[in-house]
């Protein structure tokens, strides 16, 4: 009786003592972000230009306005107008995006996606703290180990964009559960371990990859310990006959994984769902994709450039290295605090004797009164558990594939692109290294606090003092990178005076889930136009966009017409500016330059708006076969490489004519030479071409077909370009490159 009387008194304490943590990482997350708590309907948290996070917003405000309209679903063509969008292949986690949609209906989707970032850090604070205290019973262990994960840099680095990423309390409460689970062997723990791990992955299919990592990584601890790698009582164990407790485990174990199976597969079917319109796979799920987003080793090492301490340092050093990546996929450091106190721990593992009694840690598992003891054997094995996770998910987080020399040599990754084709980033297995560490370094300060003796004052000071050098060592300061976003562009607030009907295209174009992109459909809600921005890439629809890139091209006008596009609306800032993702435009816009067949309809100091007079295009010539994706270059034109001696050009009809001539514009960036223009295999036209710019026409060209194919045939050698900006690999063989294609009608009586 005294033994469970002690127990409630000590679960008491428990929920006190986490209550006040929970509040106290509140406070702290209400100081940092003050902006966004007194803004939440306006303020967006990154130091870089805004990317997924906005576009979550956006999807939320639109999923709303949807409902209220009665728009048709699942295919809309209120964005990718006049194509069309299928919105089945967006993934909706119950815990995350559809948690947020049920805010968005209260308060607006800017306001719900800074809640529940916000949340986030108390919320994975508690947890880490949670359990950190039912290995340690050190409160001030639990504090520092709760305070380094919730506030990690890899975390931070997550509230940028990614709503469902931010939610890294998942990882603690499944290692929680599977830890009790291990303990109890029982149903209620068994049901707690299928919980948890249903809200990962509800919450994020990579987290619940995550969590099926550190349930493999829980089993093999125990296979290490039993083979002495670090035996869990300072000795080897030898291997114990099955008996009906372990085939009754085993059972329970299967129901674990079947319910929780059952219970996610269900609304995976969206997330796994293949739009038929794709023909190829997107650049972002190709195996080399991944080398691009991986983790380099000085990310773990190397403070993260929006660190208000090292930013002046670390900033000329990260910036040339990012690559295709964001500042939060590169951002890996775990900070010097976590480093240090993770070293302790395992420096007094192992000279203490794999945890002995001689620490005095005592351990009230939660809710199992008179469970006290064999805390130096779960926590050792705590211990075995974190290294293992740390050590292979520090691997995992590499490039699948590594250049060697000449050669390209696969790594322990490729496994997983095999296995979990959907996880894109490999460089998010740091929150596996970064779980790890903060696991240890909890452990690490109860064990310093026992070993020196520390009273309660000294060790309140100790915890305070870690945090403090640790939030300078990593942490950012929000209100100086929180910005208003709730403000649209004056060029915005002027389209939204024309009728809303009218399908506008927002220049510069730019492709799938590029950061202009996804800030044209966050303005949408205060345009509320169709727009034709928004294309998938890999689609038919996503050749029309490419070929209508190039806004100076005297056609581009009577293709949009062609797509009843009504207007063409410029956005200062996006062409003069390297970083959007439009590989580049970089130049500013100029209006000199605009063609006949648009109209100025609006001028504003951030943008123009112009009406669409041209007459309709009789014909969509779209770059195919041995064509990259069209660059805007230096010149402010829009080019294609023809990466092979042959090249076709797709032509798409929307006449009734079939007789037209042709026009395109050719650049040969090596020696002079032939090329031969076919149609059915029929030479139409041969034209010498010297070094440098020339105009390739044909007089005449019959099309009787919908779709036909015109082939360019070149007998010259290539040259070795540069084709990062035009989405290739980092050298490209370029024969000839072409611009500006256009086709005219012909008179029928042209013989």
């Amino acid at each position: 009786m005294v033994g469970i009387t002690g127990a409630v008194k000590k679960n008491k304490k428990l929920i006190s003592a986490s209550l006040l943590f929970f509040i106290f990482c509140s406070a702290v997350t209400m100081v940092l972000a003050w902006q966004m708590w007194v803004h939440m309907d306006s303020y967006y948290f990154s130091p870089e230009p805004p990317g997924d996070g906005m576009g979550t917003i956006a999807t939320n405000w639109y999923n709303e306005y949807a409902r209220e309209n009665d728009l048709p679903e699942p295919v809309t063509d209120f964005f990718a107008y006049p194509f069309g969008y299928d919105r089945r292949g967006q993934p909706v986690y119950p815990l995350a995006t559809g948690l947020m949609n049920q805010l968005t209906r209260v308060i607006g989707p800017q306001a719900a996606f800074n809640i529940l970032i916000l949340m986030s850090f108390p919320a994975g604070a508690l947890l880490m703290f949670l359990l950190i205290y039912f290995l340690t019973g050190s409160y001030s262990g639990a504090v520092v180990g709760g305070f380094l994960y919730g506030f990690s840099p890899w975390h931070v680095a997550r509230t940028f964009n990614h709503v469902t990423l931010s939610a890294v309390h998942t990882l603690p409460l499944f290692a929680l559960a599977i830890i009790i689970f291990w303990k109890r062997k029982d149903a209620p723990s068994a049901l707690l371990t299928a919980g948890a791990f249903i809200i990962a992955a509800y919450t994020d299919l990579h987290l619940a990859l995550f969590c099926v990592f550190l349930s493999i990584m829980w089993w093999a601890s125990g296979l290490f310990n039993k083979r002495g790698i670090m035996s869990e009582n300072g000795e080897n164990i030898r291997a114990k006959a099955v008996d009906n407790q372990k085939v009754r485990f085993a059972l329970l174990v299967m129901f674990v994984v079947i319910f929780s199976v059952a219970a996610v597969a269900p609304y995976t079917k969206n997330i796994f769902y293949r739009d038929p319109a794709v023909f190829t796979e997107q650049e972002t799920r190709g195996i080399e994709a991944t080398v691009d987003f991986a983790s380099d080793p000085w990310n773990y090492v190397v403070p993260p450039a929006y660190s208000s301490f090292w930013s002046g340092l670390t900033d000329d050093f990260i910036s040339p290295r990012l690559e295709k990546r964001t500042i939060s996929e590169v951002t890996a450091y775990p900070g010097i605090i976590t480093i240090a106190l993770a070293l302790a721990c395992l420096y007094l593992v192992r000279k203490k004797n794999a945890l002995s009694d001689k620490y005095g840690l005592e351990v009230q598992y939660i809710g199992t009164p008179g469970m006290i003891g064999d805390h130096g054997k779960t926590l050792n094995r705590a211990v075995n558990f974190s290294v293992l996770s740390i050590v292979i998910a520090f691997i995992l987080s590499m490039p699948p594939l590594m250049t060697i020399g000449n050669t390209r040599v696969p790594t322990p990754s490729i496994v997983i692109s095999a296995i979990v084709p959907f996880f894109r980033y490999y460089s998010r297995w740091s929150l596996v290294v970064t779980f790890g560490l903060c696991l240890l370094a909890g452990i690490g300060f109860a064990l310093l606090k026992r070993k020196w003796r520390l009273g309660k004052r000294t060790t309140a000071a100790a915890c305070l003092a870690a945090i403090m050098l640790f939030t300078v060592d990593t942490t950012i300061v929000p209100p100086f990178r929180s910005k208003e976003i709730r403000v649209a562009p004056e060029v915005i607030t002027k389209l939204a005076g024309f009728p809303k009907y009218e399908p506008v295209a927002i220049y510069p174009l730019a492709q799938g889930q590029e950061y202009a992109t996804l800030y044209y459909f966050y303005l949408q809600q205060f345009h509320l136009h169709p727009m034709l921005n928004g294309i998938k890439p890999a689609t038919e629809a996503d050749l029309y966009r490419l070929a209508l890139k190039d806004i100076y091209s005297p056609y581009t006008p009577k293709m949009l017409k062609a797509l009843n596009i009504s207007k063409a609306i410029v956005l200062n800032d996006y062409y003069a500016d390297k970083n959007y993702g439009n590989y580049p435009v970089g130049a500013p816009f100029d209006p000199g330059k605009m063609p006949e067949g648009y109209t100025l309809a609006a001028k504003t100091d951030d943008g123009c708006i112009y009406e669409i007079t041209a007459e309709p295009a009789p014909v969509f010539p779209l770059y195919n076969t041995n064509f990259t994706p069209p660059a805007i270059l230096e010149d402010g034109r829009s080019w294609s490489v023809m990466t092979g001696p042959t090249g076709q050009i797709l032509l798409k009809r929307v006449s009734d004519h079939t007789k037209y001539s042709f026009s395109i514009e050719v650049y040969n960036p090596g020696e002079a030479g032939t090329v031969r223009v076919k149609v059915d295999d029929r030479t139409i036209e041969a034209v010498n071409l010297e070094t440098g710019k020339s105009l390739l026409y044909v007089p005449e060209l019959e099309l009787y077909d919908e779709s036909e194919t015109i082939e360019f045939e070149w007998d010259g050698s290539p040259v070795q370009l540069d084709g990062k900006q035009f989405r290739t690999g980092e050298e490209i063989d370029a024969f000839l490159l072409f611009s500006n294609p256009q086709l005219s009608e012909l008179d029928p009586a042209v013989q």
